[in-house]
């Protein structure tokens, strides 16, 4: 999933929001998203950390105008890779303990005493001990699995998760479709009613459609009684920004 930040898209004249999707066969898109699915495999097989990883993604942005796609092929991939953070010692322990025993007056003198006491005290060498520390923030996790072919299924996997990154901060969603066969309707309203959606379905202007558009699921602007909680509403919402 998109952040908010880095999600892209266009106003039409009927004030419409259109995902920019990118063309999945312009040579320029995949050699760029062929460069940072390579960029991952390196990590992984250096074990480089999330932080680390990162570097080298801004790195290859540099000065170019595409930070924005860039940044958001990158966060594609960290969410289909698998990460471990696994310190050698629990790392709030560690850092408690290192903190005590500098004290108020720090010093490089003094810190370099107490790592080398708690290397004895743990049986580990200093280094070790020192990419423990704060092993247990996220960019301190280690790149430990990485499946994806090439860059062509990164572009399109890109594109289903800018529409799942606008459709999760709608407020409202109108669907319409134009001379639907019964089949396809009756597909449509099971899907509704297994996920607990509350709908409107007017007639649409073209023959044979239909527009359907349904409350919020998880805007916290709405009365919290107005609607049953949909299944598909993330228990931690407050209250039950997605439309159908």
């Amino acid at each position: 999933m998109l952040t908010a930040e880095l999600i892209r898209v266009r106003v039409n004249k009927e004030r419409e929001l259109q995902p920019s999707f990118l063309d999945v066969t312009k040579p320029a898109n995949i050699e760029r998203a062929d460069e940072l699915v390579e960029i991952f495999r390196g990590a992984l097989a250096r074990g480089l950390t999330l932080g680390e990883l990162r570097v080298e993604v801004e790195d290859l942005i540099g000065d170019g105008i595409d930070v924005k796609v860039v940044r958001g092929l990158a966060k594609v991939l960290e969410d289909v890779a698998e990460w471990t953070a696994e310190p050698t010692v629990p790392s709030d322990e560690l850092r408690r303990r290192l903190f005590e025993r500098v004290g108020p007056t720090p010093s490089i003198e003094r810190a370099n005493e107490v790592w080398a006491e708690l290397a004895v005290m743990y049986e580990r060498p200093v280094e070790e001990l020192r990419r423990a520390l704060f092993g247990d923030r996220k960019d301190e996790q280690t790149l430990r699995a990485f499946d994806v072919p090439d860059g062509a299924w990164l572009l399109h996997r890109y594109n289903v998760s800018l529409v799942q990154s606008v459709l999760l901060r709608c407020q409202e969603l109108t669907v319409t479709l134009e001379g639907p066969s019964p089949e396809r309707l009756q597909q449509l309203y099971r899907a509704v009613k297994f996920h607990g959606l509350m709908v409107r379905v007017t007639p649409a202007r073209a023959a044979g459609g239909f527009s359907s558009t349904g409350p919020p699921l998880c805007c916290s602007t709405a009365p919290a009684t107005a609607w049953p909680w949909p299944r598909g509403c993330p228990r931690s919402c407050s209250r039950p920004v997605l439309g159908v």
